[in-house]
């Protein structure tokens, strides 16, 4: 029996590496209400986490990648994304209630026209590189709350940065990353 010699493996090289702007980017553009974000324990170690709710009080840690590297966090907040988007596919659909059977139910904040407005919103604002409720409202024709609603989302979602004194944000994803 012949032992064949195998060629060492050379190390994994990541051409383009994904961030945490780019996963909290996709799922502002998804309406999915998670943000991957970098928590350091109170011994010092770090470590990505994937939260649900970012910035509501509701909101908590979702998922522990377990992960120091952003790369690797990057990867495993997708493989949680898949995971949940398997679960929600494959729920039983909801029994209707015997009290709203045959009613249209409201509206709700994630509906496709929500996530339009949002979607448009992210690429009027990473387009110009700044953003601004202002901005939005010219540019959507919406009133001026939605507009600062828009802003602010963007900025807890890690996709703009605060505002200056004139309630412009720096957007911190650039057009050249983003998807589509």
């Amino acid at each position: 029996m012949a032992v064949e010699k195998f060629q060492p493996r050379r190390s994994l090289e990541v051409k383009d590496p994904m961030t945490a702007g780019e996963f909290n980017l996709w799922c502002a553009i998804h309406d999915k209400p998670y943000r991957l974000a970098r928590h350091q324990w109170p011994d010092g170690a770090v470590e990505w986490d994937v939260e649900v709710n970012p910035g509501k009080p509701d909101g908590t840690i979702a998922y522990g990648t377990g992960q120091e590297d952003e790369t690797l966090a990057t990867l495993a907040a997708f493989a949680f994304m898949a995971g949940v988007e398997w679960a929600e596919g494959n729920a039983a659909p909801a029994e209707e209630d015997e009290q709203t059977a045959g009613e249209d139910p409201p509206p709700a904040a994630g509906t496709t026209e929500a996530a339009s407005l949002y979607a448009r919103a992210l690429a009027l604002a990473m387009d110009a590189g700044v953003v601004s409720s202002r901005r939005l409202q010219d540019g959507l024709g919406i009133p001026p709350e939605r507009a600062l609603r828009l802003t602010e989302r963007m900025e807890d979602e890690g996709i703009a940065g605060p505002a200056d004194a004139d309630g412009i944000r720096r957007m911190l994803v650039t057009v050249a990353r983003r998807p589509g």
